[in-house]
């Protein structure tokens, strides 16, 4: 179980720490940014820049529920508490990968 507390705290740090990046980053940046672009039409979705805060959150929130549901489901079924800590982890570098996209778009 230490192993798993220690990706956990490893994916929290990672989305914290992309959110305070987004909040130092973002003081200088107008009020609406660029959330969605495609090839074709380019930019065609503009949200607020608060948008991106509620991402990280997002993905802090996600992190203390998977956290919790592993703390439950770990000591009967070890795989699937491993398999909610590695899946947590992926999401959390793809919501890290996110942030980082529309901070370097805008």
């Amino acid at each position: 179980m230490n192993k798993i507390r220690l990706i956990y705290i490893g994916s929290t740090l990672v989305v914290f720490g992309a959110f305070i990046a987004s909040l130092i980053i973002f003081q200088d940046i107008p009020q609406k940014i660029a959330i969605h672009f495609t090839s074709e039409q380019g930019i065609d979705i503009f949200g607020d820049r608060t948008d991106v805060y509620a991402i990280a959150i997002a993905g802090l929130v996600l992190n203390l529920i998977n956290f919790a549901l592993t703390k439950v489901v770990f000591p009967r079924e070890q795989f699937i508490g491993w398999a909610i800590t590695i899946t947590n982890a992926l999401i959390s570098v793809i919501i890290v990968l996110a942030i980082i996209t529309i901070i370097v778009n805008n």
